[in-house]
């Protein structure tokens, strides 16, 4: 992997895979561990929370900036009686490293520099509109403030030439993983990543072994049984929670997938 100095190079390597806004009004956010082949940056607009990554457990508040680097596993709380709102934009080709050269898994940043949101905010305003020139301008205003990050922070954050190119359905995958609480649709994913149902659906399988809809639905799953398992939430609060359509229709579809009902596997399984 070719690795350059920030400063020396244009954006050519910076590859933006998403601009999102979170805002959550209401205390049933669920987010469980996830990784991915690139980074993220956050940033707290309003509101408390907490970010575990890996083992730890770091809180931020409003301003506060947060990096996570590429395959480190994380996940995002918000405070009950202060919802937490941010803008998270994922984006490959750079490290963040300290004075001495050690790549960093995470970096906090709190109380920040009053310049910070507009390029949060810049960039989620370019990438909803659809402006002429988007990408690139997005692109320009996140170099612009990786240097600025670099300068302020004592980082080295360097641009690297990836040895392989992120495939649609390494996106398609982590969009799954982090909206599986939603009710799955095939339509959705096709115009949230501008494809065709059938091409999305096709190359998807053809990466995983299973189709994007049913991929989704094991998620889902998967997370009603963590909740069984590690909550007091009734079945009824899941059911709503994950976005099922009925409590009665959470204990069908779990039953057919593991032979017993929600309410026998709790029983069974309780830690």
């Amino acid at each position: 992997m070719t690795v350059q100095n920030l400063d020396m190079i244009q954006q050519n390597n910076l590859e933006i895979m998403y601009v999102h806004r979170s805002e959550r009004n209401n205390s049933n956010w669920l987010h469980f561990k996830h990784a991915h082949p690139f980074a993220e940056l956050f940033y707290i607009t309003s509101g408390k929370g907490l970010f575990i990554i890996g083992e730890e457990e770091v809180e931020v508040s409003e301003t506060d900036l947060i990096y996570i680097a590429p395959n480190a596993e994380h996940t995002e709380l918000s405070k009950y009686d202060t919802p937490m709102e941010y803008f998270v934009i994922g984006l490959s080709g750079f490290t963040v490293k300290n004075k001495t050269h050690f790549t960093l898994p995470y970096l906090v940043i709190q109380d920040t520099k009053r310049e910070y949101p507009f390029y949060f905010y810049k960039c989620f305003e370019e990438h909803t509109q659809n402006y002429e020139h988007h990408d690139q301008i997005i692109k320009n205003l996140i170099s612009s403030f990786l240097l600025i990050l670099q300068r302020e922070n004592q980082l080295m954050i360097a641009t690297e030439i990836p040895e392989i190119n992120l495939k649609s359905t390494v996106l398609i995958k982590h969009y799954i993983d982090v909206n599986f609480k939603e009710d799955p649709s095939l339509e959705d994913l096709a115009k949230q990543f501008h494809m065709s149902k059938y091409y999305l659906s096709h190359q998807f399988k053809k990466d995983y072994g299973i189709s994007p809809i049913k991929y989704w639905n094991t998620i889902r799953l998967e997370n009603v049984k963590e909740l069984l398992l590690s909550s007091n939430f009734s079945i009824a609060e899941i059911s709503e929670m994950l976005s099922y359509t009925s409590q009665s229709y959470l204990t069908q579809v779990f039953k057919k997938s593991t032979g017993i009902s929600p309410a026998q596997y709790r029983k069974n399984h309780w830690r």
